[in-house]
């Protein structure tokens, strides 16, 4: 639903205004809250500021690639997921190790949101690279570890393995550009579409 509500807007801005700035993704958010008040996001100063943010980024990756970003990615995910998980399960070793835990999960769970999130934590271990460097559990008093991070998703109130955290944020070089992002996918499709923009 989220991605459906970026794309649709993203699509009605651009019939007004080739270049939108930062206000106006701004003045988009606040009015898109206030027509639908169960759109707000409490504890956002506003109540829309990360509807201005995934606007403004699902926005300029569609202007420079004509394609929604985050639309794009969870569906290409989705499409490929069953090919994904086999390749990931075939790996033995080290990844096979890794993994083993994290793909049970997929047995215990139809929540998509879960599911895509163990998904790309696999597919990472797949690749090499340490999850914990991507993706960090964060506690309110960790702030030094917030500042000196150069890019990470942070997430927080993660009860287990099988429940959504109560808040996704995206840190880069010390500071939140982003934060109640719906679901660690969507986090990953944000740092794709920040990681290309600049």
């Amino acid at each position: 639903m989220l991605s459906d509500i970026l794309e649709k807007v993203a699509d009605k801005v651009y019939t007004y205004k080739a270049y939108p700035t930062y206000a106006d993704f701004s003045d988009v958010a606040e009015a898109l809250t206030r027509k639908h008040p169960c759109l707000r996001e409490p504890g956002s100063f506003n109540k829309s500021y990360g509807w201005k943010q995934r606007l403004k980024i699902n926005a300029e990756f569609m202007l420079i690639t004509t394609v929604p970003l985050e639309t794009k990615f969870l569906a290409q995910l989705d499409k490929h997921s069953t090919k994904l998980l086999e390749v990931i399960r075939s790996k033995g070793g080290v990844v096979k190790e890794k993994t083993t835990t994290t793909l049970q999960v997929l047995d215990e769970t139809v929540d998509i949101t879960i599911r895509r999130e163990r998904i790309l934590t696999s597919l990472v271990i797949y690749l090499g690279e340490p999850v914990e460097h991507l993706i960090k559990e964060y506690q309110e008093n960790e702030v030094e570890e917030l500042e000196q991070t150069t890019m990470a998703i942070f997430i927080t109130g993660k009860e287990d393995v099988l429940h959504s955290p109560k808040d996704i944020k995206i840190v880069i070089e010390g500071t939140e550009v982003l934060n109640e992002l719906p679901s660690v996918a969507t986090a990953f499709a944000m740092v794709f579409g920040l990681t290309h923009s600049t």
